[in-house]
């Protein structure tokens, strides 16, 4: 069984409004998906990006979520 979203993130070290800041929505949208007990799917993808990324990189998961979310706002002009 997938853990909830409380889980995931207490073992990702993010609280519910850091997820909120970093995913661009608001304290109380993240706070219905815990009573909910999970996230929609995109969000529950990166959650497991993030995991991955921040274990190969030996950097914090919300260091990675801000790498990936300024990444998102501001992408590289080719």
């Amino acid at each position: 069984m997938k853990p909830d979203l409380r889980a995931r993130l207490r073992s990702l070290d993010l609280s519910q409004t850091a997820l909120a800041e970093l995913m661009g929505v608001t304290t109380r949208a993240v706070q219905k998906w815990c009573a909910a007990g999970k996230a929609p799917q995109p969000v529950e993808i990166i959650l497991v990006v993030v995991a991955s990324m921040a274990k190969r990189s030996k950097k914090s998961p919300e260091a990675v979520l801000r790498e990936l979310s300024a990444a998102a706002r501001f992408p590289a002009h080719v």
